[in-house]
């Protein structure tokens, strides 16, 4: 059986999984694997694999996906996303050229993939990596990443206040040690409560399976030279799996 579940923001996909099976006692002990990760600062569409069909797993995971982002422009993140420790400050740049840039992105690239996340090196995941302080020691790899589709829907400003409230209610809603309060506390002091504006980038994108959208932003603010992360994230679509027929696991 295929399952397709909204996962909600501050979830990981095994709570959704868990979540399911604690509503379908009889549903314990059977085999369930999702195709296709999503973090925790994240939500939208997650495709679940159950019993026999959890073998075809890999024809799941090369589904192309869709996905609506919003980039933060100005800041660099260990973890390329809200979600991370705050490691470098830079300008708003009013007049980047924006469009222009996620157009040159468009199409192959050979990116870093983010150090915290699930890609083994070494015989360990890179999140290990990054939590022993260890990702000098090793070689970040980089992926293959193929943006079919890019769209700038909106380019907006937000008061730091508005942004500060914006990442502390997702990270407010993540459960497990992700080093919150330390984050939380970081983002606290570069962003004072104030009217300062912030510059906000919506995205739709249409990539291949396997690319990482914190990547794609981390690329836009190098290439902009003033950082960006990726404030945040809805996965709508997985191959033919849509937002709109997706079934919400806390309703």
């Amino acid at each position: 059986m295929i399952l397709n579940f909204y996962k909600p923001l501050g979830w990981t996909p095994l709570q959704v999984i868990e979540a399911y099976k604690k509503h379908h006692p009889e549903l314990e002990n059977e085999k369930m694997t999702y195709a296709g990760r999503l973090d925790p600062m994240a939500e939208g569409v997650l495709v679940v694999l159950t019993g026999s069909d959890v073998y075809q797993k890999d024809e799941y995971l090369g589904r192309e996906k869709k996905y609506q982002a919003k980039i933060l422009l100005g800041f660099e993140t260990d973890t390329q996303d809200a979600l991370g420790l705050v490691t470098s400050v830079g300008g708003l740049l009013p007049d980047a050229d924006v469009k222009g840039e996620m157009e040159r992105i468009k199409g192959w690239n050979t990116l870093l993939v983010p150090g915290y996340s699930s890609i083994v090196v070494q015989g360990k995941p890179l999140v290990l990596w990054a939590r022993e302080g260890k990702l000098s020691r090793i070689d970040i790899p980089r992926k293959e990443m193929i943006i079919h589709e890019v769209e700038v829907s909106n380019e907006s400003t937000a008061s730091s206040k508005q942004i500060k409230e914006m990442i502390f209610n997702g990270i407010d809603n993540v459960n497990g040690d992700f080093r919150q309060e330390v984050i939380k506390q970081r983002w606290r002091e570069v962003l004072p409560d104030s009217s300062l504006e912030m510059r906000v980038i919506d995205v739709n994108l249409r990539v291949s399976s396997g690319t990482y959208i914190r990547s794609i932003a981390s690329e836009l603010g190098k290439r902009l030279g003033c950082g960006a992360i990726l404030l945040h994230l809805k996965r709508s679509n997985v191959g033919e799996f849509a937002e709109q027929s997706a079934f919400n696991i806390v309703e």
